[in-house]
């Protein structure tokens, strides 16, 4: 069911709650377009993995001149204007180094993968992942979906000496096609495993192991890193965001509520003293509240939501979630 246009529609992007979805089966292609691209773009990989970050990141702003002409482009060209009124001019020059920033995540596992990571990222809030572990009930990362997040924080977590266990999907990688399953996402895991601790596979049809298996790890005081995302489960919190609203999977909210581990929000923003580089913020945890079970749920999504608006604000050109911002229909 959808609003009716005009003022109860804004009622509904103004206000949080929690909306219900079906969860399916999911329904994979054999093989998509995006396939052959990728495939290529990674075959090229071979010959750019030898350049420093900088210097593939300027490879892939040439490339993606012609990425912003998919339909996922155009669409987040439009909610950026809208989202945050800025011209098309404007919404057009984002679009390009968000698009460019993702052809450079493709390279960096080519990079990765031959000669290991040559990511430069600074850390800010390591303290606050001590702080939640000296309580001894674990810690839940909840990874903000900005561009080479999941990837950069890796690299950087295993560098300070944390191995962390990452609740994942069975197509993470680069396709979600049965042949990118089988042929393409393992190279971007059999880079991402030399940095975890462990891959939890979250499956749609069966989420009761995963979820038992994160809580034995937050049990034995242990890390766990969720992307803030609306991939999975079928309860979703939808919370004002900007000029107007976001969906977000409330995984990382109930397994904080389940085992009284504090959930930190990390974002992996650009380092604006070095093109190419990273800054690694984790905050400070996200509220508790008491009451009923939907604010209990809704307030720490809000708290995070708030924040991540000005980071989207002050880096739009690097935040992955424009394909589900705006989403106002509660059906």
């Amino acid at each position: 069911m959808t609003p009716p246009q005009g003022e109860h529609e804004e009622s509904v992007k103004g206000r949080a709650m929690l909306v219900r979805r079906p969860v399916a089966p999911a329904r994979r292609p054999w093989v998509t377009w995006k396939d052959p691209a990728v495939l290529l773009w990674l075959a090229c990989g071979l010959a750019f993995a030898p350049m420093r970050r900088a210097s593939r990141l300027r490879v892939a702003r040439l490339a993606a001149r012609l990425a912003i002409r998919t339909r996922r482009a155009t669409q987040a060209r439009a909610r950026i204007m809208r989202m945050l009124a800025r011209s098309e001019p404007e919404a057009g020059r984002i679009v390009r180094e968000l698009q460019a920033g993702r052809l450079a995540g493709y390279l960096d596992v080519v990079r990765a993968l031959t000669f290991g990571p040559d990511f430069v990222v600074s850390c800010r809030g390591l303290e606050r992942i001590a702080d939640a572990r000296a309580q001894g009930r674990g810690a839940i990362l909840w990874i903000s979906d900005f561009v080479s997040a999941g990837d950069a924080s890796k690299v950087a977590l295993a560098r300070e000496g944390l191995r962390v266990a990452h609740l994942s999907r069975p197509e993470h990688g680069f396709t979600t096609s049965r042949f990118g399953i089988r042929w393409l996402n393992p190279f971007r895991l059999a880079f991402e495993r030399a940095y975890l601790l462990e891959r939890i596979v979250f499956e749609r049809h069966d989420p009761a192991p995963a979820m038992a298996r994160i809580e034995r790890i937050l049990r034995h005081n242990g890390i766990v890193s969720i992307m803030a995302s609306m991939h999975e489960g079928g309860t979703l919190a939808h919370v004002p965001f900007l000029n107007g609203a976001l969906r977000l999977s409330l995984g990382a909210v109930r397994l904080g509520l389940l085992s009284g581990a504090p959930v930190l929000p990390v974002s992996v923003l650009p380092d604006p003293a070095s093109d190419g580089a990273f800054e690694m913020v984790v905050g400070p945890p996200l509220a508790t509240a008491n009451g009923p079970r939907e604010q209990r749920l809704l307030r720490p999504v809000c708290q995070y939501a708030g924040a991540l608006e000005a980071e989207v604000r002050a880096h739009p050109q690097s935040w992955g979630g424009w394909r589900r911002a705006d989403q106002v229909s509660i059906g």
